[in-house]
């Protein structure tokens, strides 16, 4: 098994049975290397989210957002609430 496959079948496994286990307490009853895992999770995600505006995501997957500033109107008038 390839070693994207191989995590990407833990993480699978560990969001079905967590059963309010931690990811640490998980890898621990399952035997699975944590500290791996940890290590490849962040070289992964990173290589899923990479910019590409003409990919489309698999239903189930995001793309984290963060909000630079906050946008406050002048006017409240100037905003329509659906009214």
């Amino acid at each position: 098994m390839e070693t994207r496959e191989y995590f990407e079948k833990v993480m699978q496994d560990y969001n079905q049975n967590r059963k309010g286990r931690s990811l640490r307490k998980y890898c621990k009853e399952e035997a699975v290397d944590y500290d791996w895992l940890i290590e490849f999770k962040k070289s992964y995600r990173s290589n899923q989210l990479q910019p590409d505006e003409n990919k489309k995501l698999d239903e189930g997957e995001f793309i984290a957002l963060t909000v630079e500033e906050n946008f406050v109107p002048e006017k409240l008038n100037d905003i329509n609430f659906g009214d």
